[in-house]
């Protein structure tokens, strides 16, 4: 098996502390295992006691989370999770870990690689375009049992309040819910799909 990481904060950092967040274990995907790279400093031991590593980072690193955090919502800080490479996210279901960015930037952009994502809300996305995940032409991304949900668009060009899609995209067993586009002209409520391949399975795509 390849790295596991296990996030056991609700917090959004990267401080020296006692806990693993989810942007720490991202980053630390993103740059394949390199402290110094993804967070400017050395893991400490509690970090270390996070992650697994019987084999080393490579292609399709897992990050899962904590018990601990069933039933709680992670406030972003004010940017963006950016994801570069393979990757899978597994939640504990939708309806128990929420990612919220509170107004105050994209939830999830997806740059290049293959990853999966499950388990999880997205919401509290306002951005131009793509507010709860932005799917870039570099990215192959599966959402399975992931709810986008309130989140906003305000670009009067190529827009999507919960979803855009450049790349290839699958949405399956999940729900696109109360997302809009308020842009003058802009589009997509629910999602754009911009030049892309998407594929939508048992999906509820309702009141964008």
């Amino acid at each position: 098996m390849l790295a596991t990481l296990t996030p056991n904060t609700a917090l959004d950092n990267t401080a020296s502390d006692t806990v693993l967040s989810l942007r720490e274990a991202i980053l630390l995907v993103n740059n394949g295992g390199d402290a110094n790279a993804a967070l400017g400093r050395t893991l400490t031991v509690e970090d270390l006691g996070q992650i697994e590593t019987t084999e080393p980072f490579g292609t399709n690193d897992t990050i899962d989370f904590d018990a601990t955090l069933d039933g709680t919502t992670i406030t972003l800080g004010g940017s963006q999770l950016r994801i570069t490479t393979d990757v899978s996210v597994t939640g504990p279901g939708a309806s128990n870990l929420t990612i919220d960015a509170d107004g105050s930037s994209r939830v999830m952009l997806v740059t290049s690689g293959t990853v999966d994502i499950s388990g999880l809300t997205l919401t509290g996305g306002i951005v131009g375009s793509g507010g709860g995940l932005r799917n870039l032409a570099a990215a192959t991304t599966t959402l399975t049992n992931v709810h986008i949900e309130g989140n906003t668009a305000t670009s009067s060009g190529t827009a999507g309040g919960g979803i855009l899609n450049f790349g290839n995209l699958t949405i399956t067993h999940s729900e696109v819910t109360g997302n809009s586009s308020i842009g003058s002209g802009g589009r997509g409520g629910g999602i754009v799909n911009y030049g892309g391949t998407l594929r939508i399975i048992n999906t509820t795509i309702a009141g964008n």
